[in-house]
């Protein structure tokens, strides 16, 4: 009976260089979960605790070496980085800036752990009119049709004076749009003293620096409405001696009418 010869068994033997390298390896992989076990027992009786992350990630991250505001007006740069500064490793997150600024329209945050520096890039609200409501000055009106306050000293605007009582979001972002477009050269025979909202049905009136007063109605329009009014008041100075009052609440309708002047009250 024949057998079959067993195959030989070739034992290979690890170079000590190679073992070496495989054990600095396993060490390493050791060492990193460790840490993330350490990491994550911390986070966890971090939680137990009541703590939130932000105090956490306070403790780890060391503090920058340099911090950096970036975009805010000078009358602002102070007052943003003494409050950006209070707040060491932890960074301000762009909500508590905007928040804590409301005159900023935008802004965010980055870091270098290389150069150990906080950059905050900010971008502040441009005001196209002063805000008044209930008779009282509540801030500005941005360009995009916010009512955002400020510091007295930031904003030095020669805007009208806007009383917007009862004007919604639409109405103000419309607001907004119109205010660049009347304080073009020529586009109204004098400058744009005051608006206020009178109703959603009726709009606006308007009162101009030479004592025009305007019952503007809706914010449509506005190109046409310029256009028409410098003709209708040129005739209605003739006629009526002086300034005079126009009602174009109707315009869409192919009518304006013409009144002698009455203040705004």
């Amino acid at each position: 009976m024949n057998h079959k010869p067993r195959p030989r068994r070739h034992r290979v033997a690890v170079r000590p260089k190679v073992r070496s390298q495989r054990l600095r390896e396993l060490g390493a992989a050791g060492a990193l979960a460790c840490l993330g076990g350490l990491a994550l027992l911390t986070i966890l009786q971090f939680k137990r605790e009541g703590a939130d992350l932000a105090a956490l990630k306070a403790k780890i991250l060391p503090p920058p070496r340099a911090i950096e505001v970036v975009g805010a007006p000078a009358g602002l740069q102070e007052r943003l980085l003494s409050f950006v500064e209070s707040r060491g490793a932890q960074a301000a997150s762009p909500a508590e800036i905007l928040s804590t600024f409301p005159c900023l329209k935008n802004a965010g945050v980055s870091r270098s752990y290389l150069r150990g520096k906080l950059t905050y890039s900010v971008e502040p609200r441009k005001p196209v009119g002063t805000a008044l409501l209930r008779g009282r000055a509540a801030g500005f009106l941005s360009d995009d049709g916010v009512i955002f306050s400020a510091p007295d000293e930031l904003f030095e605007i020669s805007g009208p004076a806007l009383a917007l009582d009862g004007a919604s979001e639409k109405d103000l972002k419309a607001l907004a749009v119109f205010l660049p477009q009347a304080a073009k050269a020529g586009a109204l025979p004098a400058a744009l003293l005051k608006m206020r909202f009178v109703s959603a049905q009726d709009g606006w009136q308007a009162e101009l620096a030479d004592g025009t007063s305007l019952q503007w109605g809706d914010l449509r329009f506005t190109r046409q409405k310029f256009d028409r009014l410098r003709e209708i008041l040129a005739d209605a100075h003739a006629q009526f001696g002086g300034a005079a009052g126009a009602d174009m609440r109707y315009f869409e309708d192919g009518r304006v009418l013409l009144k002698p002047m009455r203040p705004l009250r």
